[in-house]
């Protein structure tokens, strides 16, 4: 049976369709102006300039890839008006695609140079169901929601890569000062800090969906619970790789780590330090650097949680809860959370309270706590692996951790921050 010219036209329009050439928008305007015929394929707002929003809104009415480019420049938002629609003004809404899951990216000139700036007026990134998009090279500030997310409100699949999110805030008693989390969320080689909730949860993350953190610093950050992580409900997800927690506060339980009801997290050498919790001291909060309820799954592999504290107590409070030990893991010199029945891991204390330093820039794209020389965590911990049991070629800021051979294992350090920095060589970096 042969084809007939219409069907054979409809064939080459499909595959056309399926073979759409991506589009990029080169922004070439600081101001936030919207675009005036979204869908036309043409980024261009009343005076022919290519706004971010103007952008973002005809990438959000293009049937195929759109790639977003944002060089230096500081990006304020203007806030809602009036009853005008969401597209043009306040946060950047990346909206529902007409039909099936198109990226958007927005890519910029680097963190420390392309800043987008909410002016407190409104949040600064919104991500909608059935979106897909990647963010990266950016700074997302000065966020202000009354709701969830006051930076980033994300309900599709979000990857956030080289990204600073910092100065956002909450109002009211809800979730994620720098970013809610509903759907799927990636974050790379980023910092979240001094983000917050007025009395709500998730300073830096709040979390009901999958959330995978890796190489990344979460920092100075408030919230009433959980104040770098709240993670609750049955569907979330929390996996974190070669992060730093540390210097968070809670109002009440888990300044760094809060893993709330039917949740599950696993996590892999990672850093837990200097966190508190119960700020107001008036002596109800608890897990000062990771909480698990009674009815969650929380597993460390290989990681440290020490000198976390609640406020006005002289004791450390690093866990509380049920945990699972994987490896070897360290904790200050009082542990007060109990070990899951059956873990094949060690939960010991530090020879020394100065075994780390503090919070600061040793190299790599995000702060890290180091190790000293003589600290027992350098070489302590077994094969550094993911949760894919895939081996951890690197620390936190991308210096290489020891090789693994067959036979034999070799073994990495303890936390986020390698200190052995040695090649298969022997040769040490400089």
């Amino acid at each position: 049976m042969g084809f007939t010219a219409a069907a054979c036209l409809l064939l080459v329009t499909s595959a056309w369709a399926m073979l759409t050439p991506p589009v990029t928008f080169t922004v070439n305007s600081e101001f936030d102006f919207w675009d005036e015929a979204p869908g036309d394929g043409s980024c261009a707002d009343a005076v022919g300039s290519c706004t971010l929003r103007a952008a973002v809104m005809e990438a959000n009415h293009t049937a195929g890839e759109v790639t977003i480019v944002l060089p230096a420049g500081t990006y304020k938002l203007i806030g809602p008006i009036g009853s005008i629609a969401s597209e043009f003004s306040g946060d950047l809404n990346l909206t529902t695609p007409a039909s099936g899951n198109p990226l958007i990216t927005i890519s910029g000139a680097g963190a420390a140079s392309t800043i987008i700036d909410a002016d407190a007026k409104d949040g600064v990134i919104s991500v909608e169901a059935g979106r897909t998009a990647i963010i990266e090279d950016v700074t997302l500030r000065n966020g202000h929601a009354i709701g969830f997310g006051g930076g980033i409100h994300n309900e599709g699949v979000l990857t956030l890569r080289r990204v600073v999110v910092r100065d956002n805030h909450l109002s009211g008693a809800y979730a994620g000062g720098g970013i809610y989390n509903a759907n799927q969320l990636g974050v790379y080689n980023s910092t979240i800090s001094t983000n917050s909730t007025e009395t709500g949860y998730g300073g830096g993350i709040s979390n009901v969906g999958g959330l995978t953190v890796v190489n990344s610093a979460i920092h100075g950050n408030q919230a009433f619970s959980g104040a770098a992580l709240f993670s609750a409900g049955a569907p979330a997800v929390v996996v974190i790789i070669n992060s730093t927690f540390s210097a968070n506060q809670a109002l009440r339980d888990g300044g760094g780590i809060y893993n709330g009801s039917g949740a599950t997290g696993n996590i892999y050498n990672a850093t837990i330090a200097y966190n508190e919790a119960d700020a107001d001291a008036n002596t109800v909060g608890n897990g000062a650097g990771v909480y698990n309820d009674a009815s969650s799954t929380l597993n460390l592999r290989n990681s440290v949680v020490a000198e976390n504290y609640l406020a006005g107590q002289q004791s450390y409070d690093d866990c509380t809860g049920t945990i699972g030990m994987y490896g070897n893991n360290r904790f200050s010199p009082t542990v007060d959370c109990s070990i899951a029945a059956g873990s094949p891991g060690t939960a010991t204390q530090l020879d020394s309270l100065y075994e780390i330093g503090t919070l600061s820039d040793n190299g790599g794209p995000t702060l890290t706590i180091p190790l000293v020389s003589s600290s027992s965590m350098v070489g302590g911990g077994v094969a550094c692996n993911d949760q894919n049991s895939v081996h951890l070629a690197t620390d936190q800021r991308g210096r290489p951790r020891p090789p693994t051979f067959a036979p034999p294992v070799s073994t990495c350090d303890i936390g986020a921050f390698e200190y052995n920095e040695i090649f298969a060589g022997g040769f040490e970096l400089p």
